[in-house]
C-alpha cells in the first residue's frame, strides 16, 4: 500500500519530448453556431417534402447537423410510405348513437 501523499502511478511533472502531457488539448476552433437565418430556413424547409440532404447542401452543414438541429427545434419530417398511407386511411369515428333516433 502506498502512503496517501504519494500517487500510485508515475505522473510526469513536465512534458516529455514526443509523448505529450497525456491530456487532451482543448479544440483550437470553436464550432460555429447556427445563425437565425439558417434556423428560419430549416424551420420552413424541413417539414416540407424537400429532401434533408438538399437542405444540408443549401445551408452548408452536414446532414447529421441538420437532423440534430431539427430534432432540437422539435421539427418533424412529413410521413412517407406505409405511415402516410395508414394516416390517410384512418376515418373519423361514426357519430354516437342515441336511443331516440
Amino acid at each position: 500500500m502506498t502512503p496517501p501523499t504519494q500517487l500510485a502511478w508515475p505522473f510526469p511533472t513536465e512534458t516529455q519530448p514526443g509523448r505529450g502531457s497525456g491530456f487532451r488539448k482543448p479544440p483550437t476552433t470553436t464550432p460555429a453556431g447556427w445563425s437565425s437565418d439558417e434556423e428560419i430556413y430549416l424551420a420552413r424547409a424541413y417539414p416540407s417534402i424537400t429532401a434533408a440532404p438538399v437542405i444540408s447542401k443549401l445551408i452548408g452543414r452536414t446532414l447529421g447537423a441538420v437532423r440534430r438541429k431539427a430534432q432540437r427545434l422539435g421539427l418533424r419530417r412529413p410521413l412517407r410510405g406505409r405511415a402516410a398511407n395508414a394516416a390517410f386511411a384512418l376515418k373519423s369515428p361514426p357519430p354516437p348513437r342515441t336511443i331516440w333516433g
